[in-house]
């Protein structure tokens, strides 16, 4: 679209989430030239342009939106330097080739949006369209890339450049499975800042439900989770067909080959917290949340060790798994099914060191809880008690 300082005041449609970004929110009215020096460092970060200051008392000067684009040169089209190489001299025919670029780029902002947007749960969808909100308010605020009121056409051409990296930079952003995990995580789960053992437990997490096609990228600190799956059936808890799933880690990939998946779509309201996968400390239990993939040293040997969420044998159809102890010899998650049978037919409230403790019901009165310890790679039920609630 043709850019202009039109304000308009509703930047998100809140039924489709659609109309959410520059192309939906036209260039307003602003204050500034230059960009804030608070949104410098946002910009920054991709273009890896940090310099060292001379003089340590003297503040570094905002970069100019030119210089912001250079920095962004890669993601540029080819068409957009000739353009404005035959535009030298005039500013109004450069400005009709930012303007051009900023369609275009704005255009792949959109397009990556949604296709972000579709891979993600009801709940993780409203986290994102915030998150975006939040940026469109950041970038066309005082904070960010706005125009003075009476601007120059050198003004007008700094700031329209200035807001075309800013888009560039976003997209490329959202383009990041892992950024966009990291964000939506954040967002639903800020951490506690004044609390210690929060801060010392080393817990990780990420967001999403395979896409149109089936494919699913998931990162939980240095392991990353990568699976194609097909025909999935369900609304709230959804189970597809595996085709591959791959786990890589600092020790290597490895392909597993489980024969379906389950994942939760946080659009049952009733559980609330959708983490897809999981990997820290579970001695609190899994309050809302029902990972497809936990990670998590199961007989405390000091490797960390894999459960999938596969199957619907927990009491009342709650999830059970298959358990992957890591074998150190030979670099791989090995399946254990003596603990996959150990716990089926039970569900299971938490892990405290390599104790599984499960419980179950039947009908109104009967009730079951027992504890399983993992010692090596052999499961041991060193407790268990049925009762009835109804004598």
């Amino acid at each position: 679209m043709a850019m202009d300082s039109t304000l308009r005041s509703t930047p998100i449609d809140s039924e489709s989430g659609r109309a959410l970004h520059a192309t939906h929110c036209r260039w307003q009215a602003a204050t500034r030239f230059r960009v804030a020096p608070a949104f410098v460092a946002l910009l920054l970060v991709v273009a890896s342009t940090a310099s060292t200051a001379q003089d340590p008392v003297r503040k570094p000067v905002p970069p100019t939106g030119e210089e912001l684009l250079r920095y962004n040169h890669k993601s540029l089209r080819p068409s957009y330097q000739a353009c404005m190489d035959s535009a030298a001299g005039s500013l109004g025919a450069q400005e009709e080739c930012i303007d051009e670029e900023f369609a275009y780029q704005d255009g792949e902002l959109n397009r990556i949006y949604r296709e972000k947007l579709a891979t993600l749960s009801g709940r993780d969808q409203n986290a994102l369209r915030e998150i975006e909100l939040r940026w469109i308010r950041q970038i066309y605020g005082d904070d960010g890339c706005k125009m003075p009121a009476d601007p120059t056409p050198a003004q007008r051409l700094d700031t329209k450049q200035c807001l075309t990296a800013a888009t560039i930079i976003r997209w490329r952003q959202l383009k990041d499975p892992r950024f966009v995990a990291k964000r939506i995580h954040d967002w639903l789960n800020p951490r506690k800042s004044d609390d210690t053992g929060e801060r010392e437990i080393p817990t990780f997490g990420d967001f999403g439900l395979p896409d149109s096609d089936g494919k699913l990228e998931l990162q939980v600190g240095d392991i990353s989770i990568r699976t194609q799956v097909e025909n999935c059936k369900g609304q709230t808890k959804l189970y597809c067909q595996v085709k591959t799933l791959a786990i890589t880690a600092p020790w290597g990939e490895q392909v597993l080959a489980p024969p379906q998946l389950f994942f939760l779509d946080a659009a049952d309201q009733i559980r609330g917290f959708d983490v897809t996968a999981y990997r820290g400390d579970m001695s609190g239990g899994f309050g809302s949340m029902l990972p497809t993939f936990i990670i998590y040293d199961l007989n405390s040997d000091g490797d960390e060790d894999l459960m999938l969420w596969t199957d619907p044998y927990g009491s009342y159809g709650d999830p059970s798994y298959t358990y992957f102890l890591f074998d150190p010899a030979r670099k791989a998650f090995v399946e254990i099914p003596a603990l996959t049978e150990a716990t089926r037919g039970f569900t299971l409230s938490r892990i405290r060191l390599n104790q599984l403790d499960l419980w179950y019901r039947s009908g109104p009165c009967l009730r079951g809880e027992k504890v399983v310890a993992i010692r090596g790679t052999i499961p041991v039920e060193i407790s268990h008690n049925d009762y009835s609630t109804c004598d």
